[in-house]
């Protein structure tokens, strides 16, 4: 059973409860008061400070609130203005459907637009779209906006800077990549398409091993190790591709290093060295070639020459013999006849053996074809040129536009070459002018095709004349003497004339001509 106090409260006690429910309510409501505005100032610190730009749009398409404004106006003077009058012209259509759209169907959008920038310019934004509710019905919609011109010009300096990258390593005549650590392609230029009938983009992500094949990647791993572990490596080898085929490769791999010193790839610069290491085996082979000539024409020249010298002294020893024999005639007994006899035959078998070793050198000197004399001297000039690079002398020729053709051994004509430009080279490197310079010229002359060389050296001494062509002759300190000979008597055997042009004021120069060829025009 339940007692009630029938003594009533005073009404000065009802009065103070009611104080205090009063009081406890003010502080309620002054505490919320103070953390409305503190979030109001929160909310307001945010979007005055932020990176956006915040609309309320009505249904009119006008704006109720923004929080600031990037056209340089106060925002209180945007208040009330359409929106689309801050949207660049050709974008107008398009926010204001977006804008309907919302109100309409309450889903979000997101969009880029270009509109009114700073100090009147025109900027890019990123744009958001929401709907604005009120007691679940919306009134507008909320537009949250970023200016991302910067980002977008950084995009597009990005862009035009890997197109320009792409347009320089698509164009070089070499492959160029970038590996990473776990040896997979993140970078390759066009050349790779060209290579292994893969696009650039395919290649992206895949294992070396995928794209070299088992063979080329067991050949390039101790190379790719050395870049992986830091070391710049460069080699040249030869790596059976299994879609690129055979190349000879030329390479460069550069270790690519992050901040913290670890290595996280390399670039690799590789050049396909294939057709220039054919064309260094194709000159190795063409010097061995007209060295092999030159031996053979040195030994031609000495055999003729000692031919020449001993004929005269065995000769004289067969008249001698035939004179001695002719004394003894008769008498058998005499103790010498019979000596006398055999040295008059065999100094007749000594000159038949020297006759005929010189027909035989004579005979097997020369394999003439049709030939241009412009494309030998070109050649001559080509082997030599190594040689006078490295003396600091260059060699200019001024050939004639239309073939000189001759019928010629084309090795034995460019070893006169090599021999006269040689020796330019050699005496230009001795007397040392200001000048250093030889020149070769290619004339068409009546039915001659003719061949200068003219050098920049101490010239010929007026008193050695013609002697310089004499075997054995020779001015310098390790030559042999039979350059010029051996020249001499390989341009008379094609029919043709070789001289010095005496009387010069200033260096050497030298002239051979050989027929044209009789159906030349």
């Amino acid at each position: 059973m339940t007692h009630t106090d029938p003594t009533p409260r005073p009404p000065e006690a009802e009065i103070e409860s009611l104080r205090r429910r009063l009081r406890r309510a003010q502080a309620r409501n002054a505490a919320l008061e103070r953390q409305l505005q503190e979030t109001e100032q929160y909310w307001r610190f945010i979007l005055e400070n932020g990176p956006d730009i915040v609309f309320i749009v009505d249904e009119g398409l006008r704006i109720r609130f923004i929080n600031r404004t990037p056209a340089g106006m106060d925002p209180e003077e945007a208040l009330g203005t359409p929106v689309l009058d801050y949207v660049a012209a050709e974008h107008r259509a398009e926010v204001r459907d977006k804008i309907r759209r919302v109100i309409a169907t309450g889903e979000a959008q997101t969009f880029e637009i270009a509109a009114r920038g700073p100090e009147g310019s025109v900027a890019c934004y990123s744009t958001y779209l929401g709907p604005a509710r009120r007691k679940g019905h919306t009134e507008g919609v909320i537009l949250v906006t970023r200016d991302i011109t910067r980002l977008k010009e950084a995009e597009e300096a990005a862009r035009q800077r890997e197109l320009e990258l792409t347009a320089v390593t698509d164009n070089l005549p070499v492959l160029i990549a970038y590996v990473d650590a776990a040896e997979r392609y993140r970078f390759n230029s066009r050349g790779f398409q060209t290579w292994f009938g893969l696009e650039p983009r395919k290649i992206h992500g895949m294992h070396l091993k995928d794209v070299v094949g088992e063979a080329g990647y067991a050949e390039i791993t101790p190379y790719v190790r050395q870049a992986l572990s830091g070391t710049r490596t460069s080699f040249e080898d030869i790596v059976h591709y299994a879609r690129g085929g055979t190349r000879h490769v030329e390479a460069t791999y550069v270790p690519d290093f992050g901040a913290s010193g670890q290595v996280r790839g390399f670039v690799a610069v590789i050049a396909d060295i294939t057709e220039r290491k054919r064309a260094e085996e194709a000159a190795r082979l063409h010097r061995e070639e007209l060295a092999h000539a030159s031996r053979i024409n040195v030994a031609g020249e000495m055999v003729s020459a000692l031919a020449h010298e001993l004929t005269q002294p065995l000769t004289a020893i067969e008249h001698y013999a035939a004179f001695a024999l002719a004394g003894v005639t008769g008498n058998t007994t005499h103790p010498a006849a019979d000596a006398v006899h055999k040295l008059e035959r065999e100094a007749q078998r000594a000159g038949n053996i020297i006759r005929q070793l010189r027909e035989f050198v004579r005979k097997g000197r020369t394999a003439k074809r049709r030939i241009d004399l412009n494309r030998i001297v070109t050649d001559a000039i080509q082997l030599i040129a190594p040689s006078a690079r490295s003396k600091g002398i260059s060699l200019e020729l001024e050939a004639t536009p239309e073939p000189l053709a001759v019928l010629a051994d084309n090795i034995q004509i460019e070893q006169v070459l090599v021999n006269l430009i040689q020796n330019s080279i050699d005496a230009i490197d001795a007397f040392a002018p200001a000048v250093r310079q030889v020149r070769m010229r290619t004339q068409r002359i009546d039915g001659w095709a003719q061949a200068t060389v003219r050098d920049t050296g101490g010239g010929i001494d007026p008193a050695r004349g013609e002697r310089i062509f004499d075997i054995f002759e020779t001015t310098k300190a390790q030559g042999m003497g039979v350059g010029l000979s051996i020249s001499r008597s390989i341009v008379e055997a094609h029919g043709g004339r070789l001289w010095h042009e005496a009387g010069c004021r200033s260096g050497a120069v030298f002239h051979f001509h050989l027929p044209l060829s009789q159906d030349t025009p």
